[in-house]
């Protein structure tokens, strides 16, 4: 398809001495793509792509006034396939766009380019373009076997830009059937994140990282629904190496990275659940540095995804040791109803009674705030008297007993409103006792919380005396 001088000319062409302002050139451009001709429609997208950075707006209003038959046409000759999808994918960088009647109207046209184009260099923008459209499918495997062929490609032979292109698409497919299906595919695609993730890491390239976790999680899911064994033991092995990597990386970082870190934290999450002896002593040590940085990055919910894995390693007595320097950031996930409270006191219960006395006193605190301000729950209240029968006994064998046994006290208040049945009488009774003993003794001393302990003390008394 030739470009008319008339068009060239109304797409004006010609330079001059200052570039016309921003809103005159995507006027120009908007009125040579409504046609009527296809000649001056290609002339808009050739000015386009000349003069202007498509905005979002400006990317809206173009994709309005380009017909779907007309870039159709563009993409299927030989001649302009390449800029057609050149411009699209610029356009498409944009979430807005990627919804637009005609990007998907012409989803086939691009599968076909990435399936069947003779041109690589087309072959891979189109790839690139598919990339960005979550409504891209592949019910006929055919583009997972142009992928297989990309992502088999030597790393030197291809950008980095369309190596993330191809890994990001396969990323946005990979469900569990596209996967299993063809068990070699899999170990192939395993085999690249496990090759891409460290170098990735080390380059800085968020977005290759990202992609590649998502294939992680991806084989991760259908590892757990492999009864048979059909996926072969590298598929595991590959997942081993570039979790391991990710590991490292988040543990021993020294700044965070915001959305790179939650990417990583919550991979190795969903993976160590799945498989929580693949890293062996590995994972177990770094879990202290996860639940901080996870925090950190990522808030609660971002901390809370370790839970799963964190309960594994609480009744797993080698690695149990773990928790401990953890157990203060795993208690401060309590706050009012969250959906994950349930999981934290059963971490808690099983991994209490390791910790020092002095880290009792930080999650007694956060303990007597988790029952005044939590609602009744059964499973909860189970949880939370282990706790508290842990602290107790704890506290019952110790010298140091001053503010960590008086927030004992408070805390078994809590227990005692919320559970049908009170902690042990006599020990409650003992730590009661002792608790007075300790504020007498510590009251010379001028402590800052000390009315404030021997408030709750009081409550302890007037709510235990009440049931």
């Amino acid at each position: 398809m030739e470009v008319d001088a008339d068009a060239n000319a109304g797409g004006g062409g010609s330079s001059s001495p200052s570039s016309p302002p921003q809103e005159a050139q995507e006027a120009s451009v908007l009125a040579l793509l409504e046609g009527p001709s296809d000649e001056r429609r290609l002339a808009g997208l050739y000015l386009l792509a000349r003069t202007l950075k498509p905005s979002s707006s400006l990317s809206m209003r173009v994709l309005a006034a380009l017909p779907p038959a007309f870039m159709h046409r563009l993409m299927s000759a030989n001649d302009t396939s390449q800029v057609a999808v050149t411009i699209l994918t610029a356009l498409c960088e944009h979430p807005e766009a990627v919804h637009h009647e005609t990007v998907r109207a012409l989803i086939p046209t691009a599968t076909r380019l990435a399936t069947t184009a003779e041109d690589a260099d087309i072959q891979l923008d189109a790839i690139a373009l598919l990339a960005l459209i979550p409504a891209t499918t592949d019910p006929h495997g055919k583009l997972r076997e142009a992928l297989l062929k990309v992502l088999r490609t030597p790393t030197h032979r291809l950008t980095a830009a369309r190596r993330q292109a191809a890994l990001a698409l396969t990323a946005n497919l990979a469900s569990k059937e596209w996967l299993a299906a063809e068990p070699p595919f899999a170990a192939t695609v395993a085999a690249v994140v496990r090759a891409e993730v460290p170098v990735a890491l080390g380059e800085g390239a968020s977005a290759t990282v990202i992609a590649s976790l998502a294939l992680v999680d991806a084989l991760v899911e259908v590892l757990a629904e492999d009864d048979d064994e059909a996926l072969p033991v590298t598929v595991l092995q590959s997942l081993e190496g570039a979790c391991s990597d990710a590991l490292a990386y988040v543990a021993d970082a020294a700044t965070p990275r915001g959305d790179l870190d939650v990417a990583i934290i919550r991979t190795l999450a969903n993976f160590l659940a799945e498989c929580p002896l693949a890293l062996g002593a590995t994972a177990p040590a770094a879990l202290p540095a996860l639940f901080h940085r996870a925090q950190g990055v990522g808030g609660d919910a971002c901390a809370a995804s370790l839970l799963p894995y964190a309960a594994l390693v609480a009744a797993h007595p080698p690695a149990k040791k773990a928790l401990r320097s953890a157990s203060p950031c795993i208690a401060s996930l309590l706050g009012g109803d969250a959906p994950w409270r349930v999981k934290v006191l059963e971490v808690l219960s099983v991994a209490y009674a390791d910790l020092e006395l002095d880290e009792h006193a930080e999650i007694a605190m956060r303990l007597s705030e988790h029952a005044a301000s939590s609602p009744a729950e059964p499973t909860a209240d189970n949880h939370a008297r282990a706790v508290f029968d842990a602290t107790i006994s704890s506290c019952l064998k110790n010298e140091r007993v001053e503010e960590v046994l008086i927030l004992t006290a408070c805390v078994c208040a809590g227990a005692a409103s919320e559970c049908e049945e009170t902690p042990s009488p006599s020990a409650l009774g003992e730590v009661l006792a002792r608790a007075d003993a300790a504020l007498t003794r510590i009251g010379g001393e001028g402590t800052e919380d000390l009315a404030s302990m021997a408030f709750a003390l009081e409550n302890v008394r007037a709510r235990l005396s009440s049931r």
